[in-house]
């Protein structure tokens, strides 16, 4: 079995009592933070593999725990040193955060105040998800099905500071602020006949409903301000016609 013994060694301008284990080997110190490591590994498995008296199989492990700590210690230092800094965000950044959270409490105060449908005799509005508001009534008790309740109720969950009321007392332009805001598009299904009222250029979402929604009906797709003038209009055998009139083809 391994003896030990113990040197007096000058380290770094000190002095210091070095063990010799494992076959008269001197522990030196470590240069770097790897050979820390390799070290604190060889060290405890020369411990448990060699042979040796257990004061120096208990020397060794503590050595072993001694520069271990250090590592840590090390480690520790360079994540403090290296952790990077916070980085204010930018004024777009936390304006384009802002406007998603206003967009997600409209989406609620309108799945409330109307909800969803998936039949489009119902729907009023096609919103940025390609999901259709439900203007039927139903959640007010209406059981006949189809539109009754007027695009201009969208009020009751939008009002544009914009918007001031008319000489009649009415708010009518707040529809069209929602529109052109929540890139919500107005919908009006007619049975062979369909009319769509747009703010904005739809949403992949929204041209994948509306085509889905529009087969073999004759449509009369309007571009619409926010004041509510008529900025394009037309007749159109298919959405992508009217896209195509109202926007512009898209370029391949």
């Amino acid at each position: 079995m391994a003896k030990i013994r113990w040197i007096i060694k000058r380290v770094g301008g000190r002095v210091k009592r070095i063990p010799i284990l494992d076959k008269g080997k001197v522990q030196k110190p470590l240069s770097s933070l790897g050979s820390r490591v390799d070290e604190v590994a060889r060290i405890r498995k020369s411990a448990r593999t060699q042979p040796m008296s257990r004061q120096a199989a208990k020397i060794s492990m503590n050595r072993a725990s001694a520069l271990g700590k250090k590592v840590d210690t090390v480690m520790k230092d360079i994540l403090r040193r290296n952790r990077p800094k916070k980085v204010k965000k930018s004024k777009e950044l936390r304006r384009a955060l802002t406007k998603k959270k206003q967009m997600e409490a409209l989406d609620r105060k309108i799945e409330k105040e109307f909800g969803f449908t998936n039949i489009p005799e119902d729907a009023g509005f096609l919103d940025r998800k390609g999901r259709m508001i439900d203007l039927s009534g139903r959640n007010q008790g209406n059981i006949y099905g189809g539109r009754v309740r007027d695009h201009r109720e969208v009020e009751r969950v939008f009002e544009s500071p914009k918007v001031k009321a008319d000489a009649m007392g009415t708010r009518s332009q707040n529809l069209f602020e929602y529109m052109s805001e929540a890139n919500s598009i107005r919908i009006s299904d007619h049975g062979t006949v369909f009319n769509v009222d747009f703010a904005k250029e739809p949403t992949r979402a929204q041209v994948t409903m509306l085509k889905a929604i529009t087969k073999r009906k004759l449509i009369y797709a309007d571009l619409t301000s926010t004041k509510g003038d008529v900025i394009r209009s037309g007749e159109f055998n298919n959405i992508q016609e009217a896209l195509n009139a109202l926007f512009g083809p898209k370029k391949k």
